[in-house]
């Protein structure tokens, strides 16, 4: 029994050194705090969200300019009384909202599908906010600029041009409402909400047809039961779990006395 309590304290009094040590032991580099690690997540989600509004309102530009193009415009004839329509009926009123009602539907579907699927790390309510409120914000400027592209002309001509002269009203959205409650507070009403109307109802969609809870991807070797964290480092496979470390030459000595020890008895 000497022997083995000699090897035992050899063993205990010999230091490891770096070559006896696993490899990814060497360095230990401390893990974020959650709660740091949260806050993180929440800002970065919210500067893509506030990004994704201002991108989407801010298309609503080339929106306007495209349907300014493919509208038809209502020819009006100078009068002494000021400018009358040249058909009786023209249908120029009705197509201008029907070619904007058509491209708003398009463009709320596009922007839905887009946001889903090349923004999936960030889907959830923060995302259908920011959806539906860069699709206002694009909706009504597209019937502003579309309408103000050849205002000043129209206006113009209609002060001054002389009898006879053909006028060419600009696109008008007329079933729209736009200005502010009590000088301050936002009041969109009609045609110019149907692009998000769309975005949000296909975004809903696409949301009750996911099969993750969370409606984002869930990334590949997930323990059942484990959170998903997309700031947390992916787990390790068993493949590339690291191989067990070599016998410690200091380990000897104590196998050495315990073969020598004597028989019991």
């Amino acid at each position: 029994m000497v022997g083995v309590s000699e090897g035992v304290e050899a063993a205990a009094a010999e230091p490891v050194t770096s070559a006896e040590m696993p490899a990814d032991q060497w360095t230990v580099e401390p893990s974020p705090p959650p709660g740091r690690r949260w806050n993180r997540s929440v800002v970065v989600e919210g500067l893509v969200c506030l990004i994704t509004a201002i991108g989407i309102a801010g298309l609503g530009a080339p929106l306007g300019l495209l349907w300014r193009a493919v509208a038809p415009r209502v020819e009006l004839v100078q009068t002494e009384v000021g400018p009358d329509p040249l058909d009786p009926e023209p249908e120029g009123y009705v197509a201008d909202e029907g070619w904007f009602i058509f491209i708003a539907i398009a463009a709320g579907i596009l922007f839905a599908v887009l946001v889903w699927f090349v923004l999936r790390r960030y889907r959830g309510p923060a995302m259908l906010v920011a959806l539906v409120a860069g699709s206002i914000g694009g909706s009504v400027l597209a019937a502003w600029l579309g309408h103000r592209v050849g205002l000043a002309a129209y206006e113009r001509l209609v002060e001054s041009a002389p009898a006879g002269t053909h006028i060419f009203r600009p696109a008008r959205v007329r079933l729209s409402d736009v200005g502010l409650y009590f000088g301050f507070l936002p009041r969109v009403r009609g045609v110019v909400l149907l692009q998000a109307l769309v975005a949000a109802a296909l975004y809903t969609a696409f949301a009750g047809f996911s099969y993750s809870p969370s409606l984002r991807p869930e990334p590949l070797n997930r323990q059942p039961g484990e959170p998903v964290s997309w700031d947390s480092p992916a787990p390790q496979s068993p493949e590339a779990a690291p191989a067990p470390p070599a016998p410690d030459a200091a380990a000897q000595p104590l196998d050495a006395a315990w073969r020598a020890r004597p028989e019991d008895g």
